[in-house]
């Protein structure tokens, strides 16, 4: 029973450190950010940058 709680423990530690850094660096924090996620896109640019001021 306990390498079974063990074995779990683990798995969601190693699930938690791979998807939780795709989490937090998916939003841009500034406009420069959203020009870089957003080249070449105007309008997407435009509404990221208009939904960083909000």
């Amino acid at each position: 029973m306990k390498n079974l709680m063990n074995m779990l423990t683990f798995a969601f530690a190693l699930v938690s450190v791979v998807t939780l850094p795709s989490f937090a660096s998916g939003t841009p924090q500034s406009a420069a950010d959203c020009q870089k996620t957003y080249a070449g896109d105007k309008d997407k640019t435009r509404a990221c940058i208009i939904g960083l001021k909000k």
